[in-house]
């Protein structure tokens, strides 16, 4: 019963190796030519440059995250992770 699980399993592992990355994760990284080559492989069309300056207006504008953003009045948690943490342990 618990190789039927293997074959799914190495299908997906195979799969995921050919996901390209995210290309706001290539600008952040510096690495502006292969998000504009990704980009234009997934929509399609030629020119990104428009698109790479609204990925880099976002990311200019985009407040950072901290744990402190957990912090919530019940318990000293936010609610939705009270939620996520009932779900998990179901």
């Amino acid at each position: 019963m618990l190789l039927v699980g293997v074959l799914p399993a190495i299908v997906y592992g195979v799969l995921a190796l050919m996901i390209p990355e995210s290309p706001q994760y290539l600008i952040r990284k510096g690495r502006d030519d292969d998000a504009a080559r990704i980009l234009s492989r997934v929509t399609g069309v030629a020119e990104t440059a428009g698109t790479l300056d609204e990925i880099r207006a976002s990311l200019r504008i985009e407040d950072k995250t901290s744990y402190r953003d957990l912090r919530g009045p019940m318990l000293g948690l936010q609610p939705i992770l009270w939620v996520g943490m009932a779900i998990a342990a179901f």
